[in-house]
């Protein structure tokens, strides 16, 4: 039987879909409490979604703890007072954490017999805070390992083999990023090393002749450059000066 038209436009407007709208229009803070209340179960008998079909079978009243995605793995607590349906007293907060991470650290596959969870996280150790709006374990994997929101081969089993020719989250991240640095004075060689975060900012203010403020933290990645930097190494005229600021402002527009 063929599909009517109102049919298929149903097919072509799905959950995912509306995601990537929203996030495109700045909408990233509504998505997320979109994810997180009530409100979705009934959305999603509206809109198809293959990626939160699962929702369906989550009994809230009786789960105490619940996968959140995050680019390994985030899992938040049931919590009683801060999710819709929250069923995890303050008391039993703590020793319902150490569970689970006792449990995560015990996880091996199947077949290979390999620790699957690299390194579990509470959000005090990541932020050294306790805010109930922080989700409140972080999962690392080990490589060849992903965690995804349930298995969509054998919905009895937690472990799920790789789907021939899908990517299950593509455009994923690492852990560990990648640092390039290309132009005048810099050296055509792999720098030795870890390079931190906030070594980024006074790294690029040294390029451009500023000092790093007192307050910040990191150091400049010395190693990268043939000559060291000073401030007497860059002078613009006034007609450079005015290209770089109207190269910002196309840049700011863009973003």
């Amino acid at each position: 039987m063929l599909k009517t038209a109102k049919q298929n436009r149903r097919t072509l407007i799905t959950a995912e879909t509306v995601k990537k709208i929203l996030l495109k229009l700045g909408m990233r803070e509504l998505v997320w409490k979109l994810k997180r209340n009530r409100m979705l179960e009934k959305l999603l008998k509206i809109i198809p979604s293959e990626e939160l079909s699962y929702i369906y079978q989550i009994k809230w009243n009786e789960t105490k703890a619940y996968y959140y995605e995050g680019s390994d793995g985030i899992i938040n607590i049931n919590m009683m007072g801060r999710e819709p349906s929250g069923i995890v007293t303050e008391e039993e907060y703590t020793s319902t954490v150490k569970y689970i991470i006792n449990k995560l650290k015990e996880l091996r596959d199947p077949e290979t017999r390999e620790k699957i969870i690299k390194r579990v996280y509470t959000k005090n150790e990541l932020y050294n805070s306790n805010d109930k709006s922080l989700p409140d374990i972080f999962i690392l994997m080990n490589d060849g390992y992903r965690a995804i929101a349930y298995n969509k081969i054998n919905s009895n089993s937690i472990f799920m083999p790789p789907i021939h020719g899908r990517t299950l989250r593509p455009a994923d991240h690492h852990i560990d990023g990648i640092f390039i640095a290309y132009g005048w004075n810099i050296t055509r060689k792999q720098i030795e090393g870890k390079v931190k975060l906030w070594d980024i900012a006074p790294t690029i203010l040294s390029i451009l002749g500023i000092s790093a403020l007192s307050y910040m933290d990191g150091q400049v990645l010395t190693s990268i450059f043939q000559h060291l930097v000073s401030e007497q190494y860059v002078k613009y005229s006034l007609l450079e000066k005015e290209i770089i600021r109207k190269k910002i402002r196309k840049l700011r527009k863009k973003l």
